[in-house]
């Protein structure tokens, strides 16, 4: 009976130190990135640079660690994911690029702006590893990034297969995870 008094403590003990951590994590106590640091994230992917220093393999990942607050000598990689996730929720609608030449959209979220640039990797990673929650309208154009990247798709759907075939590849993983239209929103 002890014993099982014993482990009971322990998981509770357990388990509230998590949700403590959880709770400070979405709390979100990092300061609101300025526009310098989101435009330093689209640089990163409009350059498409795989520079990152330490154990990032991509300079856009290094960035967006630092702009959530993440260490990655204090945090682990689920830690600093949910200050990302919780950096993206507060600040998604506000983190676009401004200004590329060769982009179709002038100004466009980030989400955007990784499909329009060939980039996709970020939104791969964005989707896959972050868990970022991509059901948001953009105010820019009043559509979501499935409604964007359905619109690219089908412009490329009788003249240019292979990229036809990679955004239709970025559809179904955003699909499969979750992400809407905005008439479904």
């Amino acid at each position: 009976m002890k014993n099982l008094i014993t482990i009971c403590l322990l998981l509770a003990t357990a388990f509230t130190s998590q949700a403590q951590e959880e709770k400070k994590v979405e709390d979100c106590d990092c300061p609101k990135p300025t526009r310098d640091e989101f435009t330093g994230v689209c640089n990163a992917i409009y350059e498409k640079k795989g520079d990152g220093e330490g154990f990032f393999g991509d300079k856009y990942q290094e960035l967006m660690w630092k702009i959530s607050c993440a260490d990655p000598k204090k945090d682990s990689k689920e830690v600093a994911y949910q200050k990302i996730r919780c950096m993206w929720n507060k600040y998604r609608v506000e983190f676009r690029c401004f200004g590329y030449t060769g982009v179709s959209a002038a100004d466009t979220n980030v989400a955007n702006f990784s499909i329009d640039t060939g980039f996709s990797t970020f939104l791969v990673a964005a989707v896959k590893r972050w868990k970022l929650d991509m059901n948001f309208i953009d105010p820019a154009d009043g559509e979501t990034l499935m409604d964007f990247l359905l619109m690219r798709r089908e412009s490329y759907k009788n003249n240019y297969t292979a990229k036809y075939e990679e955004y239709d590849r970025i559809y179904k993983l955003l699909e499969k995870n979750g992400a809407k239209h905005a008439k479904d929103l």
